[in-house]
């Protein structure tokens, strides 16, 4: 499993409170350590099972959870695949593209613009002056 706590209970980011706990009971049911003795990841299996539930059914560590998570991916529960893609053995969510365009390229771009266009329309005005 991975460190995505959504992703280990399997459920979508914009799921709710009950979605969460529904999750967390069938997953804690079907890799509980007594029930599966001869599972030896079992046991790491619940605590991460057992963490994320501690994080997403809390709503102030869920939201700060979140806002890591936005800083670190770009992570936008709004704009996150509902469905898993089934890759090998575990489920894995489809990231979106997120692509914010840097406010520096705003700034290139104008002084390019003022360079191309303004400056010599500025001194074909001031030679103008001059000679007329």
């Amino acid at each position: 499993m991975n460190n995505c706590y959504y992703e280990a209970l399997g459920i979508s980011p914009s799921a709710d409170i009950e979605a969460i706990r529904a999750a967390y009971r069938s997953l804690a049911q079907r890799f509980h350590p007594d029930k599966n003795p001869d599972f030896n990841a079992a046991t790491a299996t619940m605590q991460k099972l057992n963490e994320a539930y501690r994080v997403l059914s809390n709503p102030v560590k869920r939201k700060i959870y979140d806002d890591s998570r936005r800083r670190e991916r770009h992570f936008d529960p709004d704009n996150f695949a509902s469905e898993p893609v089934q890759t090998g053995e575990e489920h894995t969510w489809i990231w979106p593209d997120v692509r914010r365009r840097p406010i520096w390229t705003e700034c290139v771009f104008m002084a390019i613009y003022g360079l191309l266009f303004y400056v010599p329309y500025a001194v074909f005005g001031y030679c103008y002056r001059l000679f007329v």
